[in-house]
């Protein structure tokens, strides 16, 4: 899609046009022809032979999906983790690095659990205590890159 006014050549092309590229390259040349089709003006830009560089470039933000656990219920005296899946909005493609900081209760009482990114999920592991049984585990998920952070909660009375 192009237009000229006022002296101004303007170009659009539409990101889908581009076929999903992440970047390109591009020059501008531009030609005035006479009546007989001889070029009497020209105008290269950049000058020479220079190209301009554009990239796409998105935000990054960070999707948690929703949380899984293993096992299903958590147990009294028993290993148990919450996970989720987390992808990157700039990238549309899963988090591989970043920080898990998982805030852990059971009933009012902090639990201490370990957080990881690997393969694409965010995980916190823990194991209940085995006085737990019948009380309320409440886990906090905070997955954090590059100071873009995700937050999932999870909750579940305890067997």
């Amino acid at each position: 899609n192009g237009s000229y006014a006022n002296g101004v050549a303007t170009f659009k092309v539409s990101k889908a046009d581009l076929g999903g590229i992440a970047k390109f390259t591009f020059w501008a040349d531009s030609f005035q022809v006479d009546a007989n089709g001889n070029v009497i003006a020209e105008d290269t830009s950049p000058d020479g032979t220079e190209a301009y560089g554009y990239t796409f470039t998105k935000p990054l933000t960070l999707r948690a999906g929703t949380t899984t656990t293993v096992p299903v219920k958590p147990a009294a005296g028993k290993a148990f983790a919450v996970r989720v899946r987390v992808t990157r909005g700039d990238t549309g493609g899963p988090l591989t690095t970043g920080t898990v900081t998982c805030a852990v209760r059971v009933g009012t009482l902090p639990l201490r659990a370990t957080g990881r990114v690997s393969g694409g999920v965010a995980t916190c592991n823990m194991r209940i205590p085995k006085t737990a049984k019948g009380k309320l585990l409440k886990v906090t998920m905070k997955v954090t890159l590059q100071g873009v952070s995700a937050t999932k909660a999870y909750s579940a009375r305890i067997k």
